[in-house]
């Protein structure tokens, strides 16, 4: 594996990591925070490669798994990732590949804004299943619940990363910091 890959990979689990850090109250969903780590996620998948933007995601995972407070409000260790919400750390790693994958099959900005918004989708997706998994609640409730009062700041965080990461890739890739 190249340096390079490596050190890419790093440097987007930090920002995973600075948007886990990054969080705000929401009005209407008490003690759920908005965080800017699906921003970033996406324009992870966006600006790399589908087994780069993996492997970002991976390094991040595997950095709380070990107990480095990389996930929300600094938590860390194997109980957050096979917890209720732990799916959503996995669905991150899904999203970002899905997205890196496919980008390039699909025309325009537009294009990618549905891949972007079907990442997301399948990013709750994952994270449903695990939280229905650990908790036993109903998967209608699930999602009433837990997906469907995020999906409208979801996809404000695609309305801002879709053409960020558009641009930022241009830009490395004209640098020739890109594959």
């Amino acid at each position: 594996m190249k340096v390079k890959t490596l050190v890419v990979a790093a440097l987007f689990a930090a920002l995973v990591t600075l948007g886990a850090y990054i969080s705000l109250p929401i009005p209407f969903i008490p003690g759920v925070p908005f965080t800017l780590q699906l921003l970033v996620v996406i324009l992870t998948g966006i600006i790399l490669e589908a087994n780069q933007a993996a492997l970002a995601i991976g390094v991040y995972i595997l950095l709380g798994l070990i107990g480095v407070p990389v996930f929300h409000a600094g938590t860390a260790g194997p109980a957050v990732l096979l917890g209720p919400t732990g799916g959503y750390l996995l669905g991150f790693l899904t999203a970002a590949y899905f997205i890196g994958r496919l980008k390039r099959r699909v025309p325009g900005t537009g294009g990618i804004f549905a891949i972007a918004v079907a990442a997301v989708l399948l990013m709750h997706l994952v994270g449903l299943v695990q939280l229905v998994a650990v908790t036993g609640v109903a998967p209608a409730q699930a999602f009433v619940g837990f997906a469907l009062p995020f999906l409208p700041v979801d996809l404000v965080k695609v309305a801002v990363a879709v053409p960020l990461g558009l641009r930022i890739r241009r830009t490395l890739e004209k640098g020739g910091l890109l594959n």
